[in-house]
């Protein structure tokens, strides 16, 4: 007896537990990309996000300090815990302000979104090019910057 070609399927924890949109400020450049592209230069920072979001839903531990020290742990180097300057517009660009005066504002490649489970919080999570990720709670305009490479 033969047997046939047994295919597999990775299902990722950040696959089931947050909302995806990919290249979410119609960026011309990113727009050349697939979506698996896209998928893979996140590499596992969306994992990190996913178990640090529901490591803290747990009444009020459900804090933007407490996923970005989650995410922290998680990464094992640094992340968020060394922080890095400039803004998130309110479309999720990463205003680079004074340190990069000859460069645009960066693109995100997606953004991430987590739903507490109380269904009225949430949090987002920009990444960026070269692993910089930007974590800010759903209505709120104040964010976080770190590197995850």
């Amino acid at each position: 007896m033969q047997l046939g070609t047994i295919e597999t399927i990775q299902i990722r924890p950040s696959d089931l537990v947050l909302s995806w949109e990919l290249n979410p400020t119609g960026d011309r450049d990113i727009g050349k990309l697939s979506g698996h592209a896209l998928r893979k230069a996140c590499g596992i920072i969306p994992d990190f996000f996913a178990s640090a979001c529901l490591e803290s839903d747990h009444g009020e531990n459900l804090t933007r300090a407490n996923v970005a020290e989650a995410m922290d742990r998680h990464y094992g180097c640094g992340g968020f815990a060394y922080p890095w300057s400039g803004t998130l517009s309110p479309e999720g660009y990463f205003e680079t302000g004074e340190w990069e005066d000859d460069c645009e504002d960066w693109a995100p490649l997606v953004r991430l979104h987590y739903t507490a489970c109380d269904g009225v919080r949430g949090y987002e999570l920009f990444i960026f090019d070269y692993g910089v990720a930007a974590l800010r709670e759903i209505g709120s305009s104040e964010a976080v910057m770190g590197r995850f490479d």
